[in-house]
């Protein structure tokens, strides 16, 4: 079952635990887990800059380097370009 699909009850994970669980999942070497977690957070209306690059990774996993280009480049912006400190000196694919 898909993350986004959980309806806000409780039990259930906000949009910003979502961000983490995102995270965690990511750290944790999860990457489509981290992915489904980060898209969650997303259509919660979450806009957490690790989430969107954590998807960006996925969809580069994925085959899709445009998309993980475009989703990565507009992270980039948002933060200033640094993407680096999101991720506290982790590996980068």
């Amino acid at each position: 079952p898909t993350l986004a699909g959980t309806r806000r009850r409780e039990g259930t994970l906000d949009r910003d635990a979502m961000a983490d669980l995102a995270e965690e999942r990511w750290r944790g070497g999860d990457l489509e887990g981290a992915a489904d977690a980060a898209r969650a957070h997303q259509a919660s209306g979450g806009d957490d800059p690790l989430a969107a690059m954590i998807q960006a990774e996925a969809l580069a996993e994925g085959g899709d380097d445009r998309g993980a280009t475009e989703l990565a480049a507009s992270v980039e912006e948002r933060t200033g370009g640094a993407v680096y400190v999101l991720f506290a000196r982790e590996p980068l694919s």
